[in-house]
């Protein structure tokens, strides 16, 4: 006899997902050449592989060099492989670290060359308002001081009329008052100049002129030797080329290595 629909299964409420925790990478190197996480994190597997191999490799190096005391020539042999080999590690570090941070100097490359275009086009504009504010400064200091000249001949002018004046008892009065005049146009004029404002203040912002001391070369040919300074890589490339004396130098030759790698 039908007894009505069957009742649903019990359903389990599904377990709340697990959230792993973010795990920090870790070098298996020891200090100090193992990699910090902040690098670590930046290098793909093969990289990490050539660094683990270079690094370890260095550690045998290390080992050997200090066990090597060099007494005789199959010594001086050993020397010389780990000579080598610190230089064949050093030429995979290098081209490993070259290749890996292409990418990224490629980047920051293209990144500083495109804001470039902004940079030169503002301070074109910066240098342009500057020179117009200087010159402006300038023009008005020059027509301040020019002012207070004029002001002052005229104090010294009305002072020597006011002056024989009194000397002739003719005109006293009006001279003296002119005088008074001229004196008090000299000290309205003198006061310009001495708060003659050194920038321009807005609600941008404040630019001001300073004063600092440069210089430039007028005749080089006197300048201190202290004053100069030696290109070394033109006078390295001098002497490669065949160049035997240079005035002031003393060359020689000294002894050095070349390995060659095999």
């Amino acid at each position: 006899m039908f007894q009505g629909p069957a009742p649903l299964p019990a359903v389990e409420p599904a377990p709340a997902p697990v959230v792993a925790e973010p795990v920090t990478p870790k070098s298996s190197l020891p200090e100090p050449l193992a990699i910090k996480p902040d690098a670590l994190a930046l290098f793909q597997p093969a990289d990490l592989t050539k660094y683990e191999i270079v690094a370890n490799g260095l550690r045998g190096l290390k080992t050997t060099l200090a066990q090597t005391k060099v007494t005789t020539a199959e010594e001086a042999a050993t020397v010389q492989r780990v000579l080598a080999e610190a230089k064949r590690g050093f030429k995979t570090a290098n081209e490993t670290r070259l290749a890996q941070t292409k990418p990224h100097r490629d980047r920051e490359s293209a990144i500083n060359s495109q804001w470039a275009v902004l940079t030169r086009e503002l301070e074109g504009v910066a240098s342009v308002c500057g020179k117009v504010l200087l010159k402006w400064q300038s023009d008005e200091r020059k027509r301040l001081f020019k002012a207070q000249e004029a002001a002052r001949l005229a104090a010294a002018e009305a002072a020597e009329r006011a002056k024989l004046a009194r000397t002739r008892g003719e005109g006293q009065e009006e001279a003296e008052q002119a005088a008074d005049c001229t004196a008090l146009a000299l000290n309205e004029a003198t006061e310009a100049v001495e708060e003659m404002p050194r920038g321009i203040k807005t609600d941008s912002g404040t630019t001001s002129s300073v004063w600092r001391k440069t210089y430039k070369v007028v005749e080089e040919a006197r300048v201190p030797h202290q004053y100069w300074s030696l290109d070394d890589r033109k006078i390295r490339q001098a002497i490669a080329a065949g160049v035997e004396a240079i005035d002031g130098l003393h060359i020689f030759e000294e002894e050095t290595l070349r390995t060659v790698l095999r």
